[in-house]
């Protein structure tokens, strides 16, 4: 039983919607999954590898965790980006004591070791100018590939409804003197 059942709900039509875009990708050949780590007690979530559905951690930062806690709006989510990590390990470490475990649905996402500083919106899958609107299929998110790296570290997602919040973790801080 789900917590939160209208935003499951929410996220689960906008994973139907990616699936349908990403069948479209994989028949002209511009669709590839991405691998990453993974813990072992994450099979029994049943993500979705069709639609590089994943569990990446997030750094919470109002009002975009009340968004996707569901208590607030998606203001602040779309056309920005939301930054979501592979290891929590990279995480800002000035952070509160707290931090979300989400299930992002990537879809199709740009892998790049050149990301841009700051991502209006997905990116054209035939790189159009950005300064001009076009009628180009676009990515779901952005995968972000550090020098020597075999997957992404880190993911840029363009819609809180491709974001689902499993789990709030909380934790101490151990001081330095310790």
């Amino acid at each position: 039983q789900n917590e939160n059942a209208p935003l499951w709900g929410h996220y689960c039509r906008h994973r139907q919607q990616v699936r349908l875009q990403v069948a479209q990708r994989v028949e002209a050949g511009h669709h590839r999954p991405i691998g990453g780590p993974q813990w072992p007690w994450v099979e029994e979530l049943a993500l979705d590898q069709a639609v590089n559905e994943h569990l990446l951690w997030y750094s919470p930062h109002q009002p975009i965790t009340n968004a996707l806690l569901g208590l607030g709006s998606e203001e602040g989510i779309e056309g920005c980006g939301l930054r979501l990590w592979q290891s929590c390990i990279d995480m800002d470490p000035r952070q509160p004591p707290w931090m979300l475990l989400v299930r992002v649905c990537l879809g199709s996402a740009l892998v790049t070791s050149e990301p841009k500083a700051h991502y209006a919106a997905p990116p054209c899958d035939a790189r159009c100018d950005e300064t001009h609107m076009c009628t180009h299929l676009r990515f779901h998110s952005v995968g972000i590939q550090g020098p020597g790296q075999s997957h992404p570290s880190s993911y840029i997602s363009f819609a809180g409804a491709q974001c689902f919040p499993e789990f709030v973790v909380m934790y101490r801080g151990r001081s330095h003197d310790s």
